[in-house]
């Protein structure tokens, strides 16, 4: 079999399949009928022409760099509107919503035993007749489609798109592995974009399947980062112009370090990690998971295992929506590195929203306070206090009343180390959940509410205790995570 290469980068890029009057879609990844209306671009087909033979082509698409997912809002008909009788209606105004992938980069891969089309094509994308886009006109290519070794004769799909150097610009962000969707008839996925005409805006349906593999290698010297199993082994490139008493020569410095990853990396003293992760909200165990959080509490703690520092550690998260856009980040807290690898089984594949940089993203971060230090801070808490019922029984109940979650909040502050300067207290709501412990259910239906303002550090030890610990009940629940920042200029 033959192979042909191409690559698909730019700011803006759109693949819609299911695209209907005012809602114009797109795909993850580029659409077969896209491809071959560029291929056709390229040609100079026109439109009434046949495709039978470019449609033919077998394709796989691998995901350099996953795009971000981007809504494009627009207003026409300020003139009027060009009804299908003929008429012009004045006072109608379509709304239209245009979504887009934002810095996406593709290899796409076509494959057949008809090396002289593939030759035909390679030359028609280095000299296209017209120009070429990337979904729609205005989404313009920010480096060629043509590849000077795109052109693969020998070699399989797979090992083609397998083996061709990785397509990113931004080394630090070379993944551990790219996601490969590629044609299969017995594939679980079904896409309606196998053209048969454009003149007709016909299509038929096609399988594929989707897997993931492992990063493919860089081109040049370009290096990773250091990632995956151990031991690791890290490469440095110094400096010559700078003083190195040890080396000899004039050439370039490099030192090659091999660190044992035989032990799970702690954070050191008392600094914990911060996981990042962007869910995707149509996913249905993301859904399960908001309506359920102890559901998300139980998927988190697959990436800690057994690991877990003995003693007091815990596991802290907190689900924030955007308030514009809806978009879904979970913040996770823990001494324990997490290990995020098993959201790419089969079971958790769709989980995380593709975006444009690293996601799960995770990070230490230090805890170096000093006493009279003015932060701002971010907690969604549930702050109760035991009352006794009428029948004497005392039980933990939400506080409601504004004035009173302050007062929680304060006294929570002089026992965790902190004096609370300024509050804000967000929308309120009730969070249900189920816990089934020793084959016992409970329900639970907790007070939410989330606090904003500014604090002042009066015990920097006993501060970065609670930071550790969390503030209050229900964390299993995602509550108590105390976030730290700078406060705003």
């Amino acid at each position: 079999m033959n192979v042909l290469l191409l690559r698909l980068a730019g700011p803006m890029q759109s693949w819609g399949v299911q695209s209907r009057f005012t809602v114009r879609d797109t795909g993850l990844e580029p659409s077969k009928s896209g491809v071959v209306g560029l291929l056709c671009a390229a040609l100079g087909r026109h439109r009434d022409e046949p495709v039978a033979e470019l449609a033919d082509l077998t394709m796989g698409v691998r995901v350099d760099q996953e795009g971000t997912l981007a809504r494009d809002y627009h207003t026409a008909g300020k003139g009027g509107i060009l009804k299908a009788d003929g008429t012009v209606d004045r006072k109608r105004l379509v709304v239209s919503n245009r979504y887009y992938l934002s810095d996406a980069r593709f290899l796409v891969g076509l494959e057949s035993d008809d090396l002289a089309l593939l030759t035909q094509l390679h030359a028609a994308l280095r000299d296209p007749h017209w120009p070429l886009y990337l979904g729609r006109k205005a989404f313009v290519p920010s480096e060629p489609v043509w590849l000077a070794d795109g052109l693969r004769p020998g070699e399989t799909l797979l090992d083609a798109l397998q083996t061709y150097p990785w397509l990113g610009c931004d080394v630090r962000k070379y993944p551990d592995q790219v996601r490969l969707v590629l044609e299969d008839r017995g594939g679980p996925e079904v896409r309606p974009d196998q053209p048969l005409s454009f003149a007709e805006r016909g299509f038929a349906p096609r399988r594929v399947s989707t897997t993931f593999i492992p990063a493919p290698p860089l081109k040049g010297d370009r290096l990773p980062h250091v990632s995956g199993g151990g031991p690791y082994l890290s490469r440095l490139i110094l400096n010559p112009r700078n003083r190195f008493p040890h080396a000899s020569g004039g050439g370039a410095v490099m030192v090659e370090v091999e660190v044992s990853s035989s032990r799970i990396p702690r954070a050191s003293g008392s600094d914990p990690y911060l996981s990042r992760l962007i869910l995707n909200p149509r996913h249905r165990r993301v859904q399960r998971e908001v309506a359920d959080p102890y559901k998300m509490h139980c998927s988190l703690m697959k990436a800690f295992s057994d690991n877990l520092e003995p003693g007091d550690e815990r596991v802290l998260f907190r689900l924030e929506a955007h308030p514009r856009t809806g978009a879904l980040t979970l913040l996770v807290q823990s001494l324990t590195l997490p290990d995020w690898s098993w959201l790419a089984e089969p079971g958790a594949r769709g989980y995380l929203l593709p975006v444009g940089e690293p996601n799960p993203a995770v990070k230490s971060f230090d805890l170096h306070l000093a006493e009279g230090q003015v932060l701002a801070f971010r907690l969604r808490a549930n702050p109760t206090a035991r009352r006794r019922l009428p029948d004497g029984t005392r039980k933990r109940v939400g506080l409601c009343r504004e004035e009173e979650q302050t007062e929680w909040l304060e006294r929570k502050g002089e026992q965790g180390g902190f004096h609370v300067l300024s509050v804000r207290t967000g929308s309120q709501d009730v969070v249900n959940g189920i816990i089934r412990h020793d084959e016992v259910t409970h329900k639970l239906h907790l007070l939410a509410v989330q606090f904003d303002g500014l604090l002042q550090v009066t015990d920097p030890d006993r501060l970065r205790k609670t930071v550790r610990r969390g503030i209050g009940s229900g964390k299993a629940l995602g509550f108590g995570l105390l976030s730290l920042a700078r406060p705003p200029a």
